[in-house]
Protein backbone atom coordinates (compact mmCIF):
# COMPACT_ATOMS: atom_id res chain seq x y z
CA UNK A 1 0.00 0.00 0.00
CA UNK A 2 2.76 2.61 1.06
CA UNK A 3 4.28 1.45 -2.96
CA UNK A 4 1.23 2.72 -4.82
CA UNK A 5 1.04 5.61 -2.72
CA UNK A 6 4.00 7.02 -3.45
CA UNK A 7 5.08 6.84 0.65
CA UNK A 8 7.91 3.52 0.09
CA UNK A 9 10.79 5.18 -1.43
CA UNK A 10 11.76 8.76 -1.90
CA UNK A 11 10.80 11.39 -4.54
CA UNK A 12 13.47 12.75 -6.41
CA UNK A 13 12.94 15.98 -8.29
CA UNK A 14 15.50 15.17 -11.23
CA UNK A 15 13.24 12.07 -12.13
CA UNK A 16 11.54 12.69 -15.60
CA UNK A 17 7.74 13.16 -14.61
CA UNK A 18 5.69 10.36 -15.30
CA UNK A 19 3.57 12.59 -18.02
CA UNK A 20 6.72 12.73 -19.80
CA UNK A 21 6.70 8.81 -20.15
CA UNK A 22 3.19 9.09 -21.19
CA UNK A 23 4.09 11.29 -24.29
CA UNK A 24 6.96 8.49 -24.65
CA UNK A 25 4.48 5.50 -24.57
CA UNK A 26 1.99 6.77 -27.14
CA UNK A 27 4.71 7.69 -29.35
CA UNK A 28 5.85 3.86 -29.11
CA UNK A 29 2.12 2.82 -29.57
CA UNK A 30 1.69 5.32 -32.58
CA UNK A 31 4.79 3.49 -34.22
CA UNK A 32 3.90 0.01 -33.33
CA UNK A 33 0.58 0.72 -34.83
CA UNK A 34 2.13 2.25 -38.13
CA UNK A 35 4.43 -0.95 -38.93
CA UNK A 36 1.28 -3.12 -38.14
CA UNK A 37 2.41 -4.69 -35.31
CA UNK A 38 -0.49 -3.70 -33.23
CA UNK A 39 -4.08 -2.64 -33.72
CA UNK A 40 -5.59 0.79 -32.86
CA UNK A 41 -6.78 0.63 -29.87
CA UNK A 42 -10.13 2.57 -28.90
CA UNK A 43 -9.56 5.42 -26.58
CA UNK A 44 -9.97 4.61 -22.87
CA UNK A 45 -12.55 6.32 -20.33
CA UNK A 46 -10.77 8.97 -18.67
CA UNK A 47 -10.12 8.32 -15.04
CA UNK A 48 -12.49 11.09 -13.29
CA UNK A 49 -11.07 12.98 -9.53
CA UNK A 50 -14.27 10.52 -8.54
CA UNK A 51 -12.50 7.69 -9.58
CA UNK A 52 -9.19 7.78 -7.81
CA UNK A 53 -9.12 6.14 -4.59
CA UNK A 54 -6.27 8.48 -2.90
CA UNK A 55 -3.58 11.13 -3.24
CA UNK A 56 -0.73 10.36 -5.17
CA UNK A 57 2.81 12.68 -5.40
CA UNK A 58 3.14 15.37 -8.17
CA UNK A 59 5.17 13.44 -10.65
CA UNK A 60 2.85 10.84 -10.91
CA UNK A 61 -0.11 10.11 -13.08
CA UNK A 62 -3.13 8.30 -12.46
CA UNK A 63 -3.95 5.63 -15.95
CA UNK A 64 -5.51 3.04 -17.49
CA UNK A 65 -3.50 -0.21 -17.98
CA UNK A 66 -4.73 -0.58 -21.79
CA UNK A 67 -2.84 3.25 -21.94
CA UNK A 68 0.63 1.92 -20.69
CA UNK A 69 0.42 -2.13 -21.87
CA UNK A 70 -0.06 -4.12 -24.10
CA UNK A 71 -2.61 -6.84 -23.71
CA UNK A 72 -2.52 -9.93 -25.51
CA UNK A 73 -5.98 -12.30 -24.63
CA UNK A 74 -4.81 -16.29 -24.51
CA UNK A 75 -6.76 -18.33 -26.90
CA UNK A 76 -6.36 -22.14 -26.94
CA UNK A 77 -5.38 -24.14 -29.43
CA UNK A 78 -6.41 -27.22 -31.06
CA UNK A 79 -6.85 -30.21 -28.78
CA UNK A 80 -5.34 -32.34 -31.47
CA UNK A 81 -2.19 -30.36 -31.42
CA UNK A 82 -1.71 -30.84 -27.33
CA UNK A 83 1.21 -33.47 -26.62
CA UNK A 84 3.44 -34.33 -23.38
CA UNK A 85 6.43 -33.46 -25.41
CA UNK A 86 6.68 -31.09 -29.15
CA UNK A 87 6.57 -27.94 -29.84
CA UNK A 88 6.06 -25.12 -27.20
CA UNK A 89 5.51 -24.96 -23.49
CA UNK A 90 1.21 -24.57 -23.21
CA UNK A 91 -0.38 -23.03 -20.30
CA UNK A 92 -4.03 -22.98 -19.86
CA UNK A 93 -4.45 -21.33 -16.37
CA UNK A 94 -2.34 -20.82 -13.15
CA UNK A 95 -1.87 -23.94 -12.38
CA UNK A 96 2.00 -23.87 -12.77
CA UNK A 97 2.78 -20.68 -10.74
CA UNK A 98 4.43 -19.78 -8.44
CA UNK A 99 5.16 -16.60 -5.98
CA UNK A 100 6.67 -15.00 -9.03
CA UNK A 101 8.09 -16.98 -11.92
CA UNK A 102 6.09 -19.26 -14.20
CA UNK A 103 7.14 -23.04 -13.51
CA UNK A 104 7.54 -25.08 -16.35
CA UNK A 105 3.90 -26.83 -17.88
CA UNK A 106 4.06 -30.39 -18.99
CA UNK A 107 2.10 -29.77 -21.99
CA UNK A 108 3.02 -28.68 -25.20
CA UNK A 109 1.11 -27.54 -28.56
CA UNK A 110 2.36 -28.15 -32.13
CA UNK A 111 0.19 -25.01 -33.35
CA UNK A 112 -0.05 -22.53 -30.61
CA UNK A 113 -2.25 -19.20 -31.35
CA UNK A 114 -1.27 -16.92 -28.60
CA UNK A 115 2.03 -16.35 -27.18
CA UNK A 116 3.83 -14.74 -24.79
CA UNK A 117 6.98 -13.15 -24.92
CA UNK A 118 9.55 -13.74 -21.96
CA UNK A 119 9.56 -10.90 -19.45
CA UNK A 120 5.53 -10.68 -20.03
CA UNK A 121 3.17 -10.66 -16.93
CA UNK A 122 0.70 -13.71 -16.98
CA UNK A 123 -2.59 -12.78 -15.15
CA UNK A 124 -5.38 -15.31 -14.61
CA UNK A 125 -8.67 -14.14 -16.22
CA UNK A 126 -10.72 -17.01 -15.41
CA UNK A 127 -11.14 -18.61 -11.97
CA UNK A 128 -9.33 -17.45 -9.82
CA UNK A 129 -9.54 -14.48 -11.44
CA UNK A 130 -6.51 -11.88 -10.37
CA UNK A 131 -3.24 -14.42 -9.98
CA UNK A 132 -0.37 -13.17 -11.83
CA UNK A 133 3.48 -14.10 -12.45
CA UNK A 134 6.18 -13.34 -14.57
CA UNK A 135 7.12 -15.91 -17.79
CA UNK A 136 11.12 -15.47 -18.63
CA UNK A 137 10.59 -17.58 -22.24
CA UNK A 138 8.17 -17.77 -24.60
CA UNK A 139 4.92 -19.50 -23.93
CA UNK A 140 1.40 -20.42 -25.26
CA UNK A 141 -1.83 -19.37 -23.32
CA UNK A 142 -4.88 -20.47 -23.18
CA UNK A 143 -8.35 -18.69 -22.40
CA UNK A 144 -7.43 -18.94 -18.71
CA UNK A 145 -4.52 -15.96 -19.21
CA UNK A 146 -3.53 -12.93 -20.57
CA UNK A 147 -0.41 -11.62 -21.43
CA UNK A 148 0.45 -7.98 -20.89
CA UNK A 149 3.53 -6.44 -22.26
CA UNK A 150 5.36 -3.33 -20.76
CA UNK A 151 5.84 0.12 -23.10
CA UNK A 152 8.16 3.09 -22.51
CA UNK A 153 10.79 0.86 -21.06
CA UNK A 154 9.16 0.14 -18.19
CA UNK A 155 10.12 -2.66 -16.12
CA UNK A 156 7.80 -5.83 -15.93
CA UNK A 157 8.58 -5.91 -12.01
CA UNK A 158 6.50 -2.87 -11.72
CA UNK A 159 3.19 -4.37 -13.29
CA UNK A 160 3.61 -7.29 -11.34
CA UNK A 161 3.49 -5.49 -8.05
CA UNK A 162 0.95 -2.92 -8.62
CA UNK A 163 -1.16 -5.40 -10.47
CA UNK A 164 -1.11 -7.38 -7.53
CA UNK A 165 -2.27 -4.18 -5.18
CA UNK A 166 -5.68 -3.95 -7.91
CA UNK A 167 -6.35 -7.48 -7.38
CA UNK A 168 -9.47 -7.06 -5.36
CA UNK A 169 -10.67 -4.71 -8.67
CA UNK A 170 -10.64 -7.63 -11.34
CA UNK A 171 -12.21 -9.81 -8.63
CA UNK A 172 -15.38 -7.73 -7.63
CA UNK A 173 -15.52 -6.76 -11.94
CA UNK A 174 -15.54 -10.17 -12.63
CA UNK A 175 -18.37 -11.64 -14.14
CA UNK A 176 -20.32 -15.22 -14.77
CA UNK A 177 -22.81 -18.29 -13.64
CA UNK A 178 -20.47 -21.09 -13.88
CA UNK A 179 -17.09 -19.72 -13.40
CA UNK A 180 -15.82 -16.03 -12.57
CA UNK A 181 -13.83 -14.17 -15.55
CA UNK A 182 -12.71 -10.92 -16.24
CA UNK A 183 -12.68 -9.42 -20.13
CA UNK A 184 -10.06 -7.71 -22.28
CA UNK A 185 -11.95 -4.08 -21.62
CA UNK A 186 -12.07 -5.15 -17.71
CA UNK A 187 -8.45 -5.43 -17.86
CA UNK A 188 -7.49 -2.48 -19.92
CA UNK A 189 -9.54 0.06 -17.93
CA UNK A 190 -8.05 -1.10 -14.62
CA UNK A 191 -6.66 2.15 -12.69
CA UNK A 192 -3.00 2.40 -11.84
CA UNK A 193 -0.54 4.91 -10.36
CA UNK A 194 1.88 5.44 -12.19
CA UNK A 195 5.27 7.01 -11.54
CA UNK A 196 8.42 7.85 -13.13
CA UNK A 197 10.42 5.06 -14.31
CA UNK A 198 13.48 5.95 -12.02
CA UNK A 199 11.26 5.61 -9.05
CA UNK A 200 9.50 2.81 -10.42
CA UNK A 201 13.30 1.33 -10.16
CA UNK A 202 13.75 2.38 -6.67
CA UNK A 203 10.34 0.89 -5.85
CA UNK A 204 10.49 -2.68 -7.14
CA UNK A 205 14.41 -2.63 -5.85
CA UNK A 206 13.01 -1.82 -2.30
CA UNK A 207 9.88 -4.69 -2.53
CA UNK A 208 11.84 -6.85 -4.20
CA UNK A 209 14.35 -6.91 -0.90
CA UNK A 210 11.48 -6.81 1.60
CA UNK A 211 9.56 -10.12 -0.04
CA UNK A 212 13.32 -11.92 -0.14
CA UNK A 213 13.54 -11.06 3.71
CA UNK A 214 10.13 -12.48 4.05
CA UNK A 215 11.37 -15.74 2.17
CA UNK A 216 14.34 -16.24 3.83
CA UNK A 217 12.08 -15.63 7.54
CA UNK A 218 9.34 -18.03 6.49
CA UNK A 219 12.22 -20.46 5.67
CA UNK A 220 13.72 -19.96 9.45
CA UNK A 221 10.37 -20.30 11.00
CA UNK A 222 9.97 -23.82 8.90
CA UNK A 223 13.29 -25.14 9.58
CA UNK A 224 12.57 -24.24 13.47
CA UNK A 225 9.40 -25.99 13.81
Amino acid sequence: QLAIQGKLVDQDPNDEPASVLLERIKKERDRLVKEGKIKKQKPLPKITDEEKPFEIPESWEWVRLGDVALLNMGQSPSGDTVNDKEGMEFHQGKIYFSDKYLNKSNKYTTAPKKIAQPGDILLSVRAPVGAINITDRKVCIGRGLCAISSLGTMPNDYYFYFIKAFEEYLVENATGTTFSAVTASTVNEMKLPLPPVEEQERIVKKLDTIMNMLDELESQLSDSK
